[in-house]
């Protein structure tokens, strides 16, 4: 039962396949592809807490280390206090000199903040240092920020990481097996940056319905009978004939009049940009030849209605050599109506 089900599957799988336009790829080179891996990695904690520091953080590390070690000093000192005769006076004398090392080696910090009005009128031996200590850490290290604020290298590099599983968008190096007939078979939304707005990272594949801020589309490229690789690119465009090779359209009977009628404008349009370009010696045939390219044209703004919406459509149905002469044609003609003021 199980294997008739796979097979079922399998078959629904090809059918869908064969039943969308296939085609092939041209130049794979030119192009990044991409595959879809599960990944866990450390991103940006977006809910973390985040500090703006004064003056860049420049002193909150060496404060921070003042109070773990004055603190551990002063308990041991009074420790030593407790005991008696040479043995707390030895103890004593190796703490002091631990301590004075410990003031000395961060009075660099103590003497830069208090030129900017920090612990102003406290003495380095004071009691109270320790105390004062807390307070300015708690102040220097700044107000709280919120991670929508930051930029990418901030939010990669200022806040604290966490785990994350999710799927995410990988290079695929080789492409060697891209080859044979392919459909699209599937459309993906990926992120392009890291969005604390969306809670999402850079290449994450992002699902469901939510409507997400910042993406990007990517085809899912699935081969026709599964012996090229699968793949994920976001700019290989399957209606351009130097990326892809197509297979012939079936056009309908309107689409074969549209073909047959721009394979005799195409001719005019030959004869009429030759006849243009004499305007320096030929003024009054090239007047002529405008006029008459100014008829050609509208024309062949019927044969889509004249109409945006179904341009693209009929762009499709010319070759390329006659999507070139009507380019070449709308620029010589533009520039003879502006030349002759039509």
């Amino acid at each position: 039962m199980k294997y008739k089900i796979l097979v079922v599957l399998l078959l629904f799988n090809y059918i869908q396949g064969i039943s969308q336009e296939t085609f092939k790829l041209r130049d794979i080179s030119r192009y990044s592809v991409y595959t879809i891996e599960e990944v866990t990695l450390y991103m940006p904690d977006y809910d973390a807490e985040i500090k703006n520091p004064m003056y860049e953080g420049v002193y909150n590390e060496g404060v921070k280390e003042f109070i773990v070690n004055y603190k551990d000093i002063l308990i041991d000192l009074d420790y030593a206090e407790t005991l008696k005769g040479k043995e707390g006076r030895k103890l004593r004398k190796s703490l002091n000199i631990r301590k004075s090392e410990i003031l000395s080696k961060y009075a660099p910090y103590f003497n830069g903040l208090k030129s900017k009005w920090h612990f102003v009128g406290v003495d380095f031996n004071s009691p109270s240092l320790l105390e004062e200590s807390k307070k300015v850490l708690k102040k220097i290290e700044g107000t709280n920020l919120s991670a929508k604020h930051l930029t990418e290298n901030e939010l990669l590099n200022k806040i604290p990481k966490k785990r994350v599983t999710f799927k995410k968008l990988i290079y695929l190096g080789d492409k060697s097996n891209i080859k044979g007939d392919y459909y699209i078979a599937d459309r993906i939304k990926v992120s392009y940056s890291y969005n604390p707005d969306d809670n999402t990272y850079k290449d994450q594949i992002l699902e469901g319905d939510k409507d997400y801020s910042k993406y990007g589309i990517y085809n899912y490229f699935k081969s026709v009978d599964g012996s090229g690789t699968d793949f994920y690119n976001s700019d290989i465009d399957i209606y351009d004939p130097y990326a892809v090779e197509r297979k012939p359209k079936k056009l309908t009977s309107k689409e074969k009049n549209i073909v047959n009628k721009m394979k005799i404008y195409k001719k005019e349009m030959n004869y009429l940009v030759d006849k243009i370009a004499e305007y320096r010696s030929k003024t009054k045939t090239a007047y002529d030849a405008t006029k008459k390219g100014q008829a050609l044209q509208k024309k062949v703004e019927a044969l889509y209605d004249n109409n945006d919406d179904n341009y693209y459509d009929f762009m499709q149905l010319l070759d390329m050599d006659t999507k070139e002469v009507m380019v070449e044609f709308n620029q010589v003609l533009r520039g003879a109506v502006i030349l002759f003021g039509l």
